[in-house]
């Protein structure tokens, strides 16, 4: 990932499929393209599930990462393609 900040944070720990996944589309619906969302999601379906519905939306995976100190939650940084 680049030094650059995301512009908006979504913390999604503790939000089931598919409703973690609409969250985040509705977020993104209102940004600007080329804006970047910083996502907190669980490990297991949320983190396989939507980074790809979000690429299939068309937008940008810039990371996924296991998050230091919680093993079970992943940050992403997605892009508003």
């Amino acid at each position: 990932m680049s030094d650059r900040s995301p512009d908006f944070l979504l913390n999604l720990s503790g939000v089931q499929c598919p409703l973690n996944y609409a969250k985040c589309s509705v977020r993104l619906a209102k940004m600007k393209r080329g804006e970047w969302l910083y996502v907190i999601l669980d490990g297991g379906s949320p983190v396989q599930n939507v980074p790809r519905g979000l690429k299939g939306d068309g937008h940008k995976i810039i990371s996924l990462l296991r998050t230091q100190g919680q093993p079970e939650q992943f940050a992403m940084v997605v892009e508003k393609c």
